[in-house]
């Protein structure tokens, strides 16, 4: 977690998704990432996090994901989602998978605003 405090400090959006039953990364991973970005009040409790970390959703959150994930028919179901500080954070039903479609969803909502705060125009071609 070399650069999280940098990501926090200037506020770079970030997409963590992981699957729920993971067999490769440790499933506590999205979360520990989730809470060094979000804001004190939205990170989530240590219990909520060793749930997590054992494969089970937290509390309230396994009866419904209320936030938008930008998972879609094709992507596995969320099984969980918070959201802070420009950070999104979701797992999934699944194991060890990629997200393409949720990842490029979640990259398209919001076109611009990297390159804004970079001083880039995201329309010029000679960027």
């Amino acid at each position: 977690m070399t650069y999280m405090e940098t990501l926090r400090e200037h506020r770079i959006p970030v997409f963590i998704s992981q699957g729920i039953r993971d067999p490769y990364v440790m499933r506590n991973a999205g979360a520990d990432v989730f809470n060094a970005l979000a804001d004190p009040e939205d990170r989530l409790s240590e219990d909520d996090v060793d749930l997590l970390r054992r494969g089970r959703v937290p509390g309230e959150a396994a009866d419904a994901v209320t936030i938008e994930t930008h998972f879609d028919s094709s992507d596995p179901d969320p099984v969980f989602a918070r959201s802070s500080a420009g950070v999104l954070l979701v797992y999934f039903s699944e194991g060890h998978e990629m997200v393409y479609g949720a990842a490029a969803e979640w990259f398209a909502t919001d076109p611009g605003y990297l390159s804004s705060r970079l001083g880039i125009d995201p329309w010029d071609n000679d960027n």
